[in-house]
């Protein structure tokens, strides 16, 4: 089977081919909580052109996010920075790629703004390089999500390694670890990372090489 993202031609058996579309009828706002907005939406989808079906089902209006992934190289090992912090959703302690939410400056300058705030390094935006852009869970919620990995200096790192702003309810800590460590510890299970850091951690491994 083959689909077109926004609708399209989709083959299911031989020469027959379907369209599919749909559109949205009636949005009602159900609850807002500071940049998130809990929806109800009415969609009309058609298939064939003939086939339609109304659904109603609960959708997230949020922001889209950028995660950027920085590393470095020392005496021959490839290392990365991540930020360990409680997250209250999932009653645990993660280990994520520096990010946040995509502000008005846009894409790059957002990731260049989100390491200096969580890891304290400043980086030219060329150095970024943007690797994927997705939807975060279509299912459910209305936005995307970036990712990025930039290469930086080691000594570009400081010697403070807590950070987070209080008007922002952050309270992070670095941890820098041989990026082999970090894949061997996510294949016992020992760690689990969200997908967009393990997506990163899988494009820093092959930009340099390394089996993941």
């Amino acid at each position: 089977m083959r689909s077109l993202n926004n609708g399209g031609e989709i083959s299911l058996k031989g020469d027959t081919m379907l369209s599919i579309t749909g559109e949205i009828v009636d949005i009602k706002e159900l609850l807002r909580w500071n940049l998130v907005c809990f929806v109800e939406k009415q969609a009309r989808i058609t298939i064939g052109g003939k086939f339609s079906r109304t659904v109603i089902l609960p959708a997230v209006e949020g922001p889209s996010g950028a995660n950027v992934l920085p590393y470095f190289v020392s005496e021959g090992k490839c290392y990365i920075v991540l930020v360990a912090q409680f997250r209250n959703a999932v009653e645990i302690v993660t280990w994520e790629a520096p990010g946040g939410i995509i502000g008005p400056e846009g894409v790059l300058k957002s990731m260049a703004r989100e390491l200096e705030e969580e890891v304290g390094v400043k980086v030219n935006l060329e150095d970024i390089q943007v690797v994927f852009k997705e939807y975060l869970l279509p299912s459910l919620i209305n936005a995307f999500g970036w990712g990025g990995v930039v290469e930086i200096n080691k000594n570009d790192l400081p010697p403070d390694r807590i950070y987070g702003e209080p008007q922002e309810n952050e309270f992070t800590l670095l941890v820098v670890r041989p990026l082999v460590e970090i894949i061997e510890m996510r294949k016992s299970g020992e760690i689990v990372f969200d997908l967009w850091t393990s997506r990163l951690i899988n494009e820093v491994a092959n930009k340099l090489r390394i089996s993941v």
